[in-house]
């Protein structure tokens, strides 16, 4: 039997793990064996706090998509508004430099501040710009209202993305993060499983066979996906 390639990717190991459990909990007649039941006592809470980092990753991801999107929204309304201020049309153009003078306090260097900083920054901006001095101004300019609209949306959007974030990796905190979960479960499938199932299918083929072709073909299925993407590399 092959073992599981090093260079497996977490999110492979983790389905690789759970497949192993599933099949494991399936062979109902191996429940008991004295090499199995203590090797998959390891694998299965091992499976199962990989997938919860897993998770806290994919939740970070989505907190930096969501503040690329309020970047790109802060860009947008510069550009806007720095247009409108160098416009050949007077009254469009005065509305424009009173609402980029206003824009200017903050500028898009703020989206290159930390997380917390940009949105005390945005929520400061969206503040200033919700006067009822400057909604004559914004009516004015096309495109400006909906702009500024879509960047309060965006802000608490990523708000709530960081709630969430935050929430996860309070209880994260403490434990083992992806790599070295990934590390472990290689250890007890390539050295705890593999080995065994090996000598075992051999010794005791009746008993074991099933469930030892049925691992080597969850396996080599995934060395196969990583010798794949070797080959295009």
């Amino acid at each position: 039997m092959n073992t599981l390639k090093m260079n497996v990717r977490i999110t492979e190991m983790a389905y690789t793990a759970k497949q192993l459990v599933m099949l494991y909990k399936s062979e109902t007649a191996l429940a008991n064996d004295p090499i199995l039941k203590p090797v998959f006592a390891q694998i299965e809470p091992l499976a199962e706090a990989l997938s919860q980092a897993i998770k806290s990753d994919k939740i970070l991801s989505e907190v930096d998509k969501a503040d690329d999107v309020r970047d790109e929204l802060v860009r947008q309304l510069e550009k806007y508004l720095k247009s409108y201020a160098n416009i050949p049309v007077e009254n469009l153009r005065k509305s424009g430099e009173r609402l980029y003078a206003v824009f200017s306090k903050y500028g898009v260097r703020i989206t290159r501040e930390s997380y917390a900083v940009e949105s005390a920054h945005i929520e400061s901006l969206l503040k200033d710009l919700a006067e009822p001095t400057l909604q004559t101004d914004i009516s004015a300019l096309e495109g400006i209202a909906s702009t500024i609209e879509a960047l309060k949306t965006a802000q608490a959007d990523f708000d709530q993305k960081r709630l969430v974030h935050d929430k996860n990796l309070a209880t994260q905190s403490k434990r083992p993060k992806s790599a070295d979960l990934k590390k472990q479960l290689l250890k007890q499938i390539n050295i705890g499983l593999i080995p065994y199932l090996t000598s075992a299918s051999f010794v005791n083929p009746q008993a074991f066979t099933h469930f030892a072709d049925t691992v080597a073909q969850i396996i080599n299925t995934i060395n196969a996906a990583i010798s794949g993407r070797s080959k295009k590399a």
